[in-house]
């Protein structure tokens, strides 16, 4: 009987100790894609878009950091080449977006091809 009471508690245990649920990736708002119910932490870095620059051109980050790009020129577009994130911003707007995986992100100006920049998440 001590066996058989000793099982079904042990049981019990197992059962409550493993409650996995599922969790579903959601865009997070300006981009990036995180586990719903997660929250993603890290750096905050800034783009500035003047003179028809990128400033930094390039940047290096980690998974989880933040990029904000701030247009204090005309319009332009922060516009991913893989086609993630496409971005129109008026003179004084600002988005971001948060990496959430690694990679080489090169982006540039829709209007202004030759306005480049890249984002290396390790």
């Amino acid at each position: 009987m001590k066996k058989i009471l000793f099982l079904i508690l042990l049981s019990s245990l197992l059962i409550v100790g493993c409650s996995c649920e599922e969790k579903e990736a959601v865009q997070e708002e300006g981009g990036g894609f995180v586990l719903e119910g997660e929250k993603v932490s890290g750096e905050v870095y800034t783009v500035m878009i003047e003179d028809n620059k990128f400033v930094p051109v390039d940047l290096e980050i980690k998974v989880g950091d933040t990029v904000e790009w701030v247009n204090k020129d005309d319009e332009h577009t922060v516009t991913f080449e893989n086609g993630d994130f496409n971005e129109r911003l008026g003179e004084g707007g600002t988005t971001s977006y948060v990496f959430t995986e690694g990679g080489e992100f090169r982006y540039f100006c829709t209007i202004h091809p030759g306005m480049q920049g890249e984002v290396v998440v390790s």
